[in-house]
C-alpha cells in the first residue's frame, strides 16, 4: 500500500478512537487490517496456460476508497454530525505551518482583531495561488474552493468528470456512486486549521455547498467567535 494511503487511514483510526467509544472505532475500521495484507494473484507461466503462478500484489486506490466509502457510511450511522466534523476535519491535509504562524502573528499584534481578520482575507485575495475565494460576511468566514483541475473542469461533460476534476481528494476521485457528505469535512478541515492557528480558538465550521452533492461548486462556512470583536 501507498504510504501515503497508509498513514491517512491511520490519522483517521486514531481521531476516531479520540472522539468516539472503542467499540464504535472497531466497527467503522471494520476490514481496515484487510487492506495491509498482500493479496495472491495467480498468473499464467509463460508457455504454460495450465500453471497458475501466485504473485503478491499490494491492494490499490480503488479498494481502499471502496472500502473507506463504506466505513464512512458505518461512521455516519453510529457517530453524531458535530462528532463527524471533528473527526473529518482532522483527516485534512496538513496547512503549511509559516503561514499559518505568519498570519498569527499579524493578528495578535493588532489592537483591533475583527480589522486585522479582514486585512488578512484581503491578504489571501491577493494571493491567488493558495486560497479559494473567501470574503467576511457579518459574524462568518465563506470560502469557495478553486477546484483542484481548473482545465478539466471547465470541460467536463458529466457529473463524474465535473466531480473529478473539482475536487481535491483523491480517495473521492476514486469512489462510484453516491458518496457520504462527511467526507467534505475533510476539505474544510484545511481551512479550519488555518483560523484556529491564526484565532487561538475553535471555529464551527459547516458546508454550504459540496460538489460531490450535486452542487456547481464547493463552498464552506466557519462561523467566528465573538471575542473578536463581532
Amino acid at each position: 500500500m501507498n504510504w501515503w494511503f497508509e498513514d491517512k487511514l491511520k490519522k483517521w483510526a486514531y481521531y476516531i478512537g479520540r472522539n468516539t467509544k472503542p467499540e464504535v472505532k472497531e466497527q467503522v475500521m471494520e476490514g481496515y487490517s484487510d487492506l495491509f495484507l498482500p493479496q495472491k494473484v495467480a498468473e499464467r507461466l509463460p508457455g504454460d496456460p495450465s500453471s497458475p503462478m501466485p504473485d503478491e500484489k499490494e491492494i490499490g486506490l480503488p479498494q481502499i476508497a471502496e472500502w473507506m466509502k463504506k466505513a464512512v457510511a458505518r461512521m455516519d450511522a453510529l457517530v453524531d454530525e458535530d462528532t463527524r466534523v471533528d473527526i473529518m476535519t482532522s483527516l485534512c491535509c496538513e496547512f503549511p505551518a509559516w503561514r499559518i504562524e505568519e498570519f498569527r502573528e499579524f493578528y495578535e499584534s493588532a489592537a483591533d482583531k475583527l480589522k486585522a481578520v479582514d486585512d488578512i482575507l484581503a491578504r489571501m485575495e491577493a494571493d491567488g495561488t493558495t486560497y479559494g475565494p473567501t470574503k467576511r460576511e457579518g459574524s462568518a468566514i465563506v470560502t469557495t474552493k478553486v477546484p483542484f483541475d481548473a482545465e478539466g473542469f471547465r470541460n467536463a461533460r458529466t457529473p463524474e468528470e465535473r466531480r473529478n476534476a473539482c475536487c481535491h481528494c483523491t480517495f473521492v476521485k476514486a469512489m462510484k456512486g453516491e458518496i457520504s457528505p462527511s467526507f467534505c469535512y475533510c476539505g474544510i478541515g484545511w481551512d479550519r486549521m488555518l483560523w484556529e492557528g491564526i484565532l487561538g480558538k475553535r471555529v464551527k465550521v459547516r458546508v454550504l455547498e459540496s460538489i460531490v452533492q450535486g452542487d456547481e461548486r464547493c463552498m464552506f462556512r466557519m462561523e467566528l467567535p465573538q471575542e473578536i470583536g463581532l
